[in-house]
């Protein structure tokens, strides 16, 4: 491995962390916008509102965009 190449790599796996990040955030936004809180989940299913307690939300606003990262593409001679 040169130190160019260990370099980017270092530079694609903190994007790609990044990445990883915005789409789990996305993820939990979407899912508690689909139950939209635990009261609601259990009027649902038509039963009477339990003892529960409402997550606060992790994001107030929209996630902004972000794409996953080029691959790095190293040619390796096998022999």
């Amino acid at each position: 491995w040169t130190t160019e190449e260990i370099t980017e790599l270092k530079e694609f796996d903190a994007k790609m962390s990044e990445y990883q990040k915005y789409l789990t955030n996305s993820i939990q936004q979407q899912v508690q916008t689909l139950f939209g809180g635990g009261a609601d989940f259990w009027s649902l299913l038509g039963e009477t509102n339990p003892t529960t307690t409402t997550a606060s939300p992790l994001l107030t606003s929209s996630i902004a965009p972000i794409d996953a990262p080029p691959a790095p593409n190293f040619c390796t001679a096998i022999y």
